[in-house]
C-alpha cells in the first residue's frame, strides 16, 4: 500500500501523504457539512462523499471536479481555507483521537504507526489542494520533493 495519493484538478496535480491527506479531508468534510445544513446543493454534497472516501480508501487518491464553475471553485476554496483554520488551531492530533474519528462506514483516516499527527503537514496539504483551486503556483515542499503532507522525515 504506497504512503502517498494523487490530487488531481484536470491536468494539475501533486502527491500528498496520506496521513496527511486524511485528517485534512475530515475537517473538509465538516466544514462543508456546516455549510449544507438547511441548504439544497447537490454539488457539494456529492464532492462531500468523493472527500469521505478519499479520506478513508488507501490508494484513491482525491480527484476535483473539473467541471465546477468558478463560483464553485471559489466556495471549494473557502472551505479549503475554513479547514486549514480549523486545523491549525489544534496543533496536534493524537492517534487515539483519530481512530475515534467515523468518516465512512465505520472507517477511519489511516495513521500508520503515527503516535500522533501534526497540524502543519495535514494544513500544507490544504494549502496545495487551494492551490490547485484557485490557479495558484505548487511549490515543493520542505526537504519532500512533491510530497505534500510528509513533514519531518
Amino acid at each position: 500500500m504506497s504512503q502517498k495519493q494523487a490530487v488531481i484538478l484536470g491536468d494539475r496535480w501533486f502527491w500528498a501523504y496520506d496521513v496527511s491527506l486524511g485528517v485534512f479531508l475530515k475537517h473538509l468534510v465538516e466544514v462543508a457539512e456546516r455549510r449544507l445544513e438547511g441548504r439544497v446543493e447537490p454539488w457539494l454534497g456529492q464532492a462531500v462523499g468523493d472527500w469521505r472516501t478519499a479520506a478513508v480508501v488507501a490508494d484513491v487518491g482525491l480527484t476535483l471536479a473539473v467541471d465546477w464553475s468558478p463560483v464553485q471553485k471559489r466556495v471549494v476554496a473557502e472551505l479549503v481555507d475554513a479547514a486549514c483554520a480549523l486545523v491549525e488551531k489544534r496543533g496536534v492530533f493524537p492517534a487515539f483521537e483519530i481512530r475515534k474519528w467515523t468518516i465512512l462506514d465505520g472507517l477511519h483516516p489511516s495513521i500508520r504507526s503515527a503516535d500522533d499527527v501534526p497540524a502543519a503537514p495535514v494544513v500544507e496539504v490544504g494549502r496545495a489542494i487551494g492551490a490547485l483551486l484557485t490557479g495558484r503556483e505548487l511549490t515543493s515542499p520542505s526537504e519532500h520533493e512533491f510530497i505534500y503532507g510528509a513533514g519531518a522525515p
